[in-house]
Protein backbone atom coordinates (compact mmCIF):
# COMPACT_ATOMS: atom_id res chain seq x y z
CA UNK A 1 0.00 0.00 0.00
CA UNK A 2 1.39 3.02 -1.24
CA UNK A 3 2.09 6.36 1.76
CA UNK A 4 2.01 9.74 1.56
CA UNK A 5 5.29 10.75 2.58
CA UNK A 6 5.76 14.39 4.79
CA UNK A 7 8.69 16.46 5.04
CA UNK A 8 9.98 19.48 7.23
CA UNK A 9 12.03 21.61 5.98
CA UNK A 10 14.69 23.79 7.32
CA UNK A 11 16.76 24.69 4.37
CA UNK A 12 16.62 27.21 1.37
CA UNK A 13 13.86 27.99 -0.72
CA UNK A 14 12.40 26.78 -4.03
CA UNK A 15 12.50 28.84 -6.87
CA UNK A 16 9.25 29.58 -8.52
CA UNK A 17 10.95 27.23 -11.09
CA UNK A 18 11.74 24.85 -9.27
CA UNK A 19 8.14 25.07 -7.90
CA UNK A 20 6.46 24.47 -10.98
CA UNK A 21 8.58 22.00 -12.56
CA UNK A 22 7.73 19.21 -9.60
CA UNK A 23 5.53 16.80 -11.20
CA UNK A 24 2.57 17.22 -8.38
CA UNK A 25 2.02 20.61 -9.29
CA UNK A 26 1.07 20.05 -13.15
CA UNK A 27 -0.98 17.22 -12.42
CA UNK A 28 -2.82 19.14 -9.69
CA UNK A 29 -3.79 21.80 -11.84
CA UNK A 30 -5.01 20.19 -14.58
CA UNK A 31 -7.18 17.73 -12.44
CA UNK A 32 -8.49 21.28 -10.76
CA UNK A 33 -9.25 22.45 -14.24
CA UNK A 34 -11.02 20.39 -15.24
CA UNK A 35 -12.68 19.37 -12.00
CA UNK A 36 -14.18 22.67 -11.11
CA UNK A 37 -14.92 23.54 -14.84
CA UNK A 38 -16.95 20.42 -15.30
CA UNK A 39 -18.72 20.56 -11.86
CA UNK A 40 -19.48 24.62 -13.44
CA UNK A 41 -20.76 24.09 -16.59
CA UNK A 42 -22.59 21.04 -15.33
CA UNK A 43 -24.43 23.19 -12.83
CA UNK A 44 -25.44 25.11 -15.24
CA UNK A 45 -26.54 22.99 -17.83
CA UNK A 46 -28.79 21.12 -15.21
CA UNK A 47 -30.40 24.20 -13.88
CA UNK A 48 -28.89 23.61 -10.50
CA UNK A 49 -27.67 27.17 -10.21
CA UNK A 50 -30.31 29.51 -11.49
CA UNK A 51 -29.53 32.98 -11.06
CA UNK A 52 -26.61 35.36 -11.16
CA UNK A 53 -26.52 34.96 -7.57
CA UNK A 54 -26.32 31.17 -7.40
CA UNK A 55 -24.06 30.85 -9.88
CA UNK A 56 -21.54 32.68 -8.24
CA UNK A 57 -21.25 30.56 -5.37
CA UNK A 58 -21.03 27.34 -7.38
CA UNK A 59 -16.64 27.60 -7.35
CA UNK A 60 -16.81 29.13 -3.98
CA UNK A 61 -18.78 26.27 -2.48
CA UNK A 62 -16.38 23.84 -3.95
CA UNK A 63 -13.51 24.95 -2.74
CA UNK A 64 -14.82 25.43 0.38
CA UNK A 65 -16.05 22.03 0.80
CA UNK A 66 -13.12 20.29 -0.66
CA UNK A 67 -10.96 22.26 1.90
CA UNK A 68 -12.65 21.98 4.87
CA UNK A 69 -12.67 18.04 3.88
CA UNK A 70 -8.83 17.62 3.20
CA UNK A 71 -8.12 20.06 5.97
CA UNK A 72 -10.04 18.49 8.85
CA UNK A 73 -7.84 14.80 9.62
CA UNK A 74 -4.94 17.43 9.00
CA UNK A 75 -6.39 19.86 11.59
CA UNK A 76 -7.45 17.40 14.21
CA UNK A 77 -4.13 15.92 13.93
CA UNK A 78 -2.42 19.36 14.70
CA UNK A 79 -4.69 19.51 17.82
CA UNK A 80 -3.86 16.04 19.29
CA UNK A 81 -0.43 16.81 18.80
CA UNK A 82 -0.60 19.63 21.20
CA UNK A 83 -0.28 22.19 18.50
CA UNK A 84 3.30 21.36 17.25
CA UNK A 85 4.26 23.61 15.11
CA UNK A 86 6.42 21.33 13.39
CA UNK A 87 3.06 19.84 11.41
CA UNK A 88 3.00 23.44 9.72
CA UNK A 89 5.74 23.36 7.84
CA UNK A 90 5.81 20.20 6.05
CA UNK A 91 5.39 19.58 2.84
CA UNK A 92 3.93 16.77 0.69
CA UNK A 93 1.97 15.79 -2.09
CA UNK A 94 -1.56 16.40 -0.54
CA UNK A 95 -0.28 19.14 0.54
CA UNK A 96 0.99 20.68 -2.23
CA UNK A 97 -2.32 19.40 -4.55
CA UNK A 98 -4.35 21.43 -2.13
CA UNK A 99 -2.54 24.77 -2.72
CA UNK A 100 -2.69 24.16 -6.30
CA UNK A 101 -6.25 23.65 -6.45
CA UNK A 102 -7.14 26.68 -4.53
CA UNK A 103 -5.01 28.49 -6.62
CA UNK A 104 -7.19 27.40 -9.34
CA UNK A 105 -10.05 28.30 -7.35
CA UNK A 106 -9.11 31.75 -7.24
CA UNK A 107 -8.19 32.40 -11.24
CA UNK A 108 -11.63 30.84 -12.17
CA UNK A 109 -13.60 32.64 -9.75
CA UNK A 110 -12.02 35.54 -11.62
CA UNK A 111 -12.36 34.26 -14.83
CA UNK A 112 -15.87 32.96 -14.92
CA UNK A 113 -16.65 35.57 -12.57
CA UNK A 114 -15.87 38.13 -15.26
CA UNK A 115 -18.41 36.61 -17.56
CA UNK A 116 -21.35 34.91 -15.89
CA UNK A 117 -21.26 37.04 -13.15
CA UNK A 118 -19.77 40.14 -13.30
CA UNK A 119 -21.67 42.52 -10.79
CA UNK A 120 -20.22 40.41 -7.77
CA UNK A 121 -16.71 40.70 -8.69
CA UNK A 122 -15.06 43.83 -6.82
CA UNK A 123 -11.97 45.13 -7.60
CA UNK A 124 -11.30 44.75 -3.66
CA UNK A 125 -12.89 41.17 -2.59
CA UNK A 126 -11.86 40.14 -6.37
CA UNK A 127 -9.35 40.86 -8.31
CA UNK A 128 -6.69 42.21 -4.97
CA UNK A 129 -7.74 39.64 -2.51
CA UNK A 130 -7.49 36.36 -5.39
CA UNK A 131 -4.26 38.07 -6.84
CA UNK A 132 -2.58 38.32 -3.17
CA UNK A 133 -3.61 35.27 -1.83
CA UNK A 134 -2.01 33.48 -5.26
CA UNK A 135 1.10 35.68 -4.69
CA UNK A 136 0.71 33.81 -0.72
CA UNK A 137 0.16 30.23 -1.50
CA UNK A 138 3.29 30.53 -4.34
CA UNK A 139 5.28 31.77 -1.35
CA UNK A 140 4.46 29.02 1.02
CA UNK A 141 5.02 26.44 -1.72
CA UNK A 142 8.79 28.07 -2.11
CA UNK A 143 8.88 28.18 1.40
CA UNK A 144 8.21 24.50 1.18
CA UNK A 145 5.28 24.84 4.30
CA UNK A 146 2.37 24.25 2.03
CA UNK A 147 0.91 22.21 5.20
CA UNK A 148 0.07 25.34 7.25
CA UNK A 149 -2.64 26.09 3.65
CA UNK A 150 -3.69 22.52 4.76
CA UNK A 151 -4.03 22.53 8.30
CA UNK A 152 -5.38 26.39 7.90
CA UNK A 153 -8.16 25.51 5.01
CA UNK A 154 -10.46 24.45 8.25
CA UNK A 155 -11.40 28.09 8.03
CA UNK A 156 -13.53 27.68 4.99
CA UNK A 157 -16.07 26.15 7.16
CA UNK A 158 -18.55 28.87 7.35
CA UNK A 159 -17.99 29.48 3.85
CA UNK A 160 -19.80 25.98 3.31
CA UNK A 161 -22.43 27.49 5.59
CA UNK A 162 -22.70 30.78 4.07
CA UNK A 163 -22.05 29.26 0.27
CA UNK A 164 -25.04 26.56 0.72
CA UNK A 165 -27.75 29.38 2.46
CA UNK A 166 -26.71 31.57 -0.68
CA UNK A 167 -27.64 28.88 -3.43
CA UNK A 168 -30.82 27.56 -0.78
CA UNK A 169 -32.32 30.00 1.17
CA UNK A 170 -34.26 27.33 2.61
CA UNK A 171 -30.92 26.23 4.25
CA UNK A 172 -29.72 29.08 5.53
CA UNK A 173 -28.18 29.76 8.82
CA UNK A 174 -26.94 33.00 10.06
CA UNK A 175 -26.13 32.00 13.73
CA UNK A 176 -24.39 28.65 12.59
CA UNK A 177 -22.37 31.04 10.21
CA UNK A 178 -21.58 33.65 12.43
CA UNK A 179 -20.62 31.70 15.27
CA UNK A 180 -18.27 29.56 12.76
CA UNK A 181 -17.17 32.63 11.91
CA UNK A 182 -16.02 34.25 14.93
CA UNK A 183 -14.63 31.02 16.25
CA UNK A 184 -12.73 30.28 13.55
CA UNK A 185 -11.52 33.55 12.04
CA UNK A 186 -11.12 35.32 14.71
CA UNK A 187 -10.14 33.26 17.57
CA UNK A 188 -8.33 30.75 16.16
CA UNK A 189 -6.55 33.61 14.01
CA UNK A 190 -6.16 35.32 16.78
CA UNK A 191 -3.99 32.66 18.79
CA UNK A 192 -2.38 31.75 15.65
CA UNK A 193 -0.90 34.94 14.58
CA UNK A 194 1.09 34.25 18.31
CA UNK A 195 2.01 30.79 18.06
CA UNK A 196 3.12 31.12 14.41
CA UNK A 197 5.47 34.71 15.53
CA UNK A 198 6.77 32.46 18.56
CA UNK A 199 7.24 28.78 17.29
CA UNK A 200 7.61 28.72 13.49
CA UNK A 201 10.37 28.08 11.30
CA UNK A 202 9.13 31.30 8.93
CA UNK A 203 10.19 34.54 10.78
CA UNK A 204 7.80 36.71 8.40
CA UNK A 205 4.78 34.07 8.04
CA UNK A 206 3.16 35.88 11.22
CA UNK A 207 3.06 39.17 9.38
CA UNK A 208 1.11 37.49 6.79
CA UNK A 209 -1.63 36.29 9.51
CA UNK A 210 -1.80 39.64 10.94
CA UNK A 211 -2.48 40.88 7.31
CA UNK A 212 -5.49 39.56 6.98
CA UNK A 213 -6.74 39.30 10.56
CA UNK A 214 -8.20 43.17 10.21
CA UNK A 215 -10.39 42.02 6.84
CA UNK A 216 -11.62 39.27 9.23
CA UNK A 217 -12.90 41.98 11.73
CA UNK A 218 -13.99 43.91 9.43
CA UNK A 219 -16.20 40.82 8.02
CA UNK A 220 -17.46 40.06 10.86
CA UNK A 221 -18.60 43.77 11.91
CA UNK A 222 -20.80 43.77 8.61
CA UNK A 223 -22.20 40.52 9.68
CA UNK A 224 -22.95 41.80 13.07
CA UNK A 225 -24.36 45.01 11.03
CA UNK A 226 -26.52 43.35 8.59
CA UNK A 227 -28.11 40.92 11.45
CA UNK A 228 -29.14 44.07 13.30
CA UNK A 229 -30.83 45.29 10.72
CA UNK A 230 -32.36 42.35 9.84
CA UNK A 231 -33.35 41.84 13.58
CA UNK A 232 -34.87 45.87 13.24
CA UNK A 233 -36.77 45.28 10.07
CA UNK A 234 -38.60 41.89 11.40
CA UNK A 235 -39.51 43.49 14.59
CA UNK A 236 -41.20 46.05 13.09
CA UNK A 237 -42.76 44.32 10.48
CA UNK A 238 -44.44 42.68 13.66
CA UNK A 239 -45.92 45.58 15.44
CA UNK A 240 -46.81 47.49 12.38
CA UNK A 241 -48.39 44.72 10.42
CA UNK A 242 -50.06 41.89 12.78
CA UNK A 243 -52.76 40.51 10.96
CA UNK A 244 -49.54 39.09 8.50
CA UNK A 245 -49.29 35.14 8.84
CA UNK A 246 -47.12 33.13 10.98
CA UNK A 247 -45.04 31.66 7.92
CA UNK A 248 -44.23 35.02 6.37
CA UNK A 249 -43.41 36.69 9.63
CA UNK A 250 -41.17 33.02 9.90
CA UNK A 251 -39.47 33.97 6.41
CA UNK A 252 -38.31 37.46 8.27
CA UNK A 253 -37.19 35.58 10.90
CA UNK A 254 -34.74 33.58 8.74
CA UNK A 255 -33.57 36.02 6.22
CA UNK A 256 -34.41 34.89 3.36
CA UNK A 257 -36.44 37.46 1.59
CA UNK A 258 -33.10 39.44 0.39
CA UNK A 259 -32.58 42.24 -1.62
CA UNK A 260 -33.29 40.63 -5.11
CA UNK A 261 -36.79 39.80 -3.71
CA UNK A 262 -37.41 43.18 -2.03
CA UNK A 263 -36.94 44.38 -5.71
CA UNK A 264 -39.32 42.22 -7.40
CA UNK A 265 -42.21 42.80 -4.60
CA UNK A 266 -41.50 46.75 -5.01
CA UNK A 267 -42.64 46.39 -8.56
CA UNK A 268 -45.06 43.83 -8.02
CA UNK A 269 -46.62 46.06 -5.15
CA UNK A 270 -45.86 49.27 -7.01
CA UNK A 271 -44.14 49.99 -3.81
CA UNK A 272 -47.29 50.64 -1.99
CA UNK A 273 -48.31 48.19 1.24
CA UNK A 274 -51.33 46.12 -0.39
CA UNK A 275 -53.46 43.59 1.28
CA UNK A 276 -55.25 40.57 -0.36
CA UNK A 277 -58.95 40.56 -0.95
CA UNK A 278 -59.29 36.77 -1.49
CA UNK A 279 -59.73 35.08 1.84
CA UNK A 280 -58.50 31.73 0.49
CA UNK A 281 -54.96 30.67 1.40
CA UNK A 282 -53.88 29.62 -2.06
CA UNK A 283 -50.60 30.73 -3.58
CA UNK A 284 -51.18 33.57 -5.36
CA UNK A 285 -52.74 35.31 -2.10
CA UNK A 286 -49.37 34.39 -0.44
CA UNK A 287 -47.13 35.36 -2.97
CA UNK A 288 -48.91 38.90 -2.78
CA UNK A 289 -48.98 39.01 0.91
CA UNK A 290 -44.73 38.07 0.97
CA UNK A 291 -44.59 40.79 -1.84
CA UNK A 292 -46.94 43.56 0.31
CA UNK A 293 -44.49 42.57 3.58
CA UNK A 294 -41.26 43.15 1.56
CA UNK A 295 -42.47 46.02 0.50
CA UNK A 296 -43.18 48.06 3.83
CA UNK A 297 -39.95 46.81 5.19
CA UNK A 298 -38.02 48.28 1.89
CA UNK A 299 -40.43 52.22 2.85
CA UNK A 300 -39.22 50.80 6.78
CA UNK A 301 -36.06 50.90 6.57
CA UNK A 302 -35.80 53.23 3.15
CA UNK A 303 -35.41 56.62 5.42
CA UNK A 304 -32.78 55.29 7.63
CA UNK A 305 -30.61 53.52 4.87
CA UNK A 306 -28.84 53.90 2.26
CA UNK A 307 -30.19 54.04 -1.56
CA UNK A 308 -31.32 50.48 -2.61
CA UNK A 309 -28.49 50.33 -5.25
CA UNK A 310 -25.75 51.07 -2.55
CA UNK A 311 -27.08 48.71 -0.21
CA UNK A 312 -27.40 46.17 -2.20
CA UNK A 313 -23.28 46.49 -3.68
CA UNK A 314 -22.87 46.37 0.33
CA UNK A 315 -24.18 43.47 1.19
CA UNK A 316 -23.30 41.44 -2.30
CA UNK A 317 -19.32 42.52 -1.18
CA UNK A 318 -19.89 41.12 2.39
CA UNK A 319 -21.15 38.19 1.18
CA UNK A 320 -18.28 37.95 -1.99
CA UNK A 321 -16.08 39.20 0.98
CA UNK A 322 -15.95 35.66 3.27
CA UNK A 323 -15.49 33.66 0.30
CA UNK A 324 -11.39 33.61 1.94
Amino acid sequence: MMTMTSYYHTGNKLTLSQVITQPIVPISFSLSLLGLGFYFYFCLRTGLAKNEKQISWLLTFASSVVCTAVSFPYYIRFWRSGWDMQLLGMESSVHTSLVCFFITYLVMDLSLGSMYYKGRITIATGWIHHSIYIVILFWLMRSRSASFFTVNAILELPTVILAVGSMRASWRSDFLFASSFFALRLVYHAWMIVSVKQYHRLESLWLVALLVFPLHVYWFYGIAQLQVRRFKAYTSSLSSSPSLSPAIKQTVAKGTIDDDVIQLSIKASGSKLVESESSSEDETSSASKAAALAAYQHQKLGKTMRPHGLRRSKQSFFEKAYAI
